[in-house]
């Protein structure tokens, strides 16, 4: 005769009681309230310790070219951030355009070459496009912006003259970078 398969009774898994639940969430509430707490009270005290102020990039003032001005052999063009300088053999072909986008402005140089205009290269303040010149504080209590040129590419169509005319007007870069570090609120990488 065979024994009969003896079943253990089953154990209820243990679940936790209504105490214990409640337990666990007093003690995530309070650390979340803590965590709140501590946020809270860091940003009245106008941000924590060891943060830098943050610029706010949606506040840049408008950027607007004004007058162009012969300073011997220099010509200088006043915009609302800055006054920048190319040489003044190149003022009938430069021309410079103040643009103004979301969070970021520049200063876009262009060429006149066979009665049409081209880019040449554009300084720009709060954007990452192009290649870092420097920084230049725009407002008391913000960050320096980003100062950096973004360069164009020639026409496809220019002749070999249109190609050195544009290049040796591209290189006014220089001259107005140079310009721009007589400015004291203007650093160079």
């Amino acid at each position: 005769m065979e024994k009969p398969v003896r079943r253990r009774p089953r154990r209820r898994k243990k679940t936790p009681n209504s105490k214990q639940l409640l337990i666990a969430g007093c003690v995530i509430g309070a650390v979340a309230l803590i965590v709140a707490a501590c946020i809270f009270a860091c940003t009245l005290a106008g941000g924590c310790a060891g943060e830098q102020p943050q610029s706010s990039r949606s506040e840049l003032k408008e950027l607007t070219v004004g007058q162009f001005v012969r300073e011997q052999e220099t010509m200088v063009v006043h915009t609302s951030y800055l006054d920048v300088a190319f040489p003044y053999a190149f003022s009938d072909l430069i021309g410079v355009e103040a643009v103004n986008e979301q969070t970021a402005a520049g200063l876009t140089f262009t060429v006149t070459i066979n009665k049409e205009t081209h880019k040449l290269y554009t300084l720009w303040f709060n954007s990452d496009a192009g290649e870092t010149a420097g920084s230049f504080d725009l407002e008391d209590g913000y960050e320096p912006a980003r100062v950096s040129v973004a360069f164009y590419k020639p026409d496809s169509r220019f002749k070999e003259d249109d190609r050195t005319t544009f290049f040796a007007a591209q290189e006014t870069i220089n001259d107005v970078l140079d310009y721009m570090e007589k400015d004291s609120r203007f650093k160079m990488n």
